[in-house]
């Protein structure tokens, strides 16, 4: 009885410093020659490039509602587009424009091998517009990765000005993408705030 009691108040002292952990994020970009952007009244699409459907929906509409208590009005993307839309750049920019979306968040995971971090990835032209971006993720093999360390990029695209404006990362061990981005999407909503792309803090 004692010996389970020492375990469970060691469990109660440590929860705050699990929930403390949250996200570390290895590396921040923000475009330079794009024009302030304020998502705040506008729409924002959460796409999270996974083809485990349904820990997806739940993702992209747990990140949806934080974006909207912050002054924006997220949107998960799978409310928008279905799955076999996704390679059809046409089909989404048609999707979007009929919902009036200003924004997209898309986050993706890649495994990570012994190669050094590039913090010119941005330069990519794959980057370039959320349209060539999640297309190309989504034509790739689509399935989570195992338990390995992989990147997770957190890319922002104003569709008002068709460009990246900002790009996030942070490293990870798990085996289910969407089943991380549901424990930290707090923290990634916050430093969108932080980044003044939601409403500001009062």
């Amino acid at each position: 009885m004692r010996r389970t009691f020492r375990i469970l108040f060691g469990l109660i002292v440590l929860l705050p410093l699990f929930a403390q952990a949250g996200v570390k994020f290895t590396y921040t970009w923000k475009s330079p020659t794009a024009q302030p952007v304020i998502f705040a009244g506008k729409k924002v699409a959460v796409l999270l490039m996974s083809k485990n459907r349904a820990p997806r929906r739940a993702a992209e509409a747990a990140l949806a509602k934080e974006i909207t208590k912050r002054g924006a009005e997220g949107i998960a993307a799978s409310e928008l587009i279905t799955d076999t839309e996704m390679n059809d750049q046409e089909i989404m920019k048609t999707r979007f424009k009929e919902q009036n979306v200003a924004g997209v968040l898309a986050i993706r995971g890649t495994p990570k091998g012994d190669e050094s971090y590039d913090p010119d990835m941005w330069k990519n032209p794959m980057y370039k517009d959320v349209w060539g971006f999640t297309s190309r993720s989504w034509s790739q093999d689509g399935t989570e990765p195992k338990q390995v360390r992989f990147i997770v990029e957190m890319a922002v695209y104003s569709l008002e000005q068709n460009q990246l404006i900002w790009l996030g990362t942070t490293e990870m061990k798990s085996k289910k993408l969407s089943e991380f981005i549901q424990t930290v999407v707090d923290e990634i909503a916050e430093e969108m705030q932080k980044e003044d792309l939601l409403a500001k803090k009062q």
